[in-house]
Parts: C-alpha cells; structure tokens; sequence
C-alpha cells in the first residue's frame, strides 16, 4: 500500500511486481531446491544457535558501558571477549546485528546514523506519492525497497560490516534524495522557465 498510496497502480507495475515475485521463487527453487530451505529452518533452533547469547551480552553488559561514546568503529573483537558469556564458546568477529554493534561501536552518534536512514526512507516515500516523472518515481520506488531489504537482513547478520554491501547502501541513500529532489536538468527540482526562442529573419 505504502508505494501506490494516493495513486492507482498501472497494470504495468502490478505485472513487473508479480514477475519479480515468481523469478525469486523459481531462483530458490531451482538453486537451491524448497525442501533444502525447508530443512534448513525446521532444523534451527535457538538451542543450536549461539546469536541471541551475544545479542543479550551486548544489550545487558556491552552497550550500557559505551552508551555516549562508544567503543570506537571497528572495535567489536577487541570489546567483546570481555563481555563474552561463558554459554558462547564460539569466538565471533561481528555482532550478527548490525544495529546493537553500531550502538556499541559509534554510541550516540547511532543516533544521527539512524535519522539519516530514516530521512532517506522519507525522501524515497516522498518521490514515490509526489513526483510525475516515472524515471524519479521508480528511483523512489528502488530506494526504498532496497534500503528495507538491507535494514531487514541487518537485524540478524553483520550486513553493513561488509564493504560492499555498506557501499550499497550509501547509494541507496543517495538515490533516494536523488528520486526526490532531482531533475533530467540537473540540479534541484524546481521549475526553470524555457527561454523563447526566435524565429530566424
């Protein structure tokens, strides 16, 4: 509802989701088969895993001793082993949550990090309801799928502490105030009168 809130979607754009939704199913499937995948998340357990351990380390211990300042970015396998429950025998390099590892990591300044993501979501929003130009509506439309998708995946894995994904999404970022305020001119997206021009003679 979100993409389509104040408009009425083209038959067009219902299709290319629908496609989109059926070639990612056939992707699974074929490579990597359904009962795999199945398999996979019957088999799993929060015995079996070792995450939740280090999520609650880091929420009752870790986080409240850096909570202004911050351990400092990059610093996650030094601060840890210090906080490291006697239940997780596993050494770990990442938080598996990006989110509790840039609150330990950059303390109050998650905070700014958080409102830009947050501003970024809003401008794609924005571009997707306001803009008339296909062109900018679909960079909203990418923006904001894509930004969620790496925020979602983020809530479990160390996401963002992989160069190139973090470098997707500052282009994500990018692109979402570039779908709002841009135009084929170039520069900001204000209305520039045309210049008259004159008939040779």
């Amino acid at each position: 509802w979100i993409f389509f809130s104040g408009r009425r979607p083209r038959a067009s754009t219902v299709v290319l989701i629908l496609s989109l939704i059926v070639v990612d199913i056939y992707i699974v499937g074929s490579w990597f088969g359904f009962d795999k995948v199945v398999d996979r998340l019957e088999n799993t357990s929060l015995d079996q895993e070792a995450r939740d351990e280090v999520i609650r380390s880091l929420a009752n211990q870790a986080i409240p001793d850096y909570a202004w300042s911050g351990s400092g970015l990059g610093t996650f396998k030094s601060i840890f082993p210090a906080y490291k429950d006697e239940q997780i025998s596993a050494s770990f390099l990442y938080a598996h949550n990006d989110y509790l590892q840039f609150v330990l990591e950059a303390g109050a300044g998650a905070i700014l990090l958080l409102a830009i993501v947050m501003l970024s979501l809003l401008m794609a929003y924005r571009a997707m309801r306001s803009r008339h130009d296909p062109l900018y509506r679909g960079l909203g439309f990418a923006a904001f799928m894509g930004i969620m998708a790496l925020m979602i995946h983020s809530s479990t894995d160390f996401n963002l502490q992989i160069p190139a994904n973090a470098l997707m999404f500052m282009l994500l970022l990018a692109l979402a105030w570039i779908g709002c305020h841009a135009n084929r001119q170039g520069g900001a997206s204000k209305h520039i009168p045309e210049q008259p021009t004159r008939s040779p003679g």
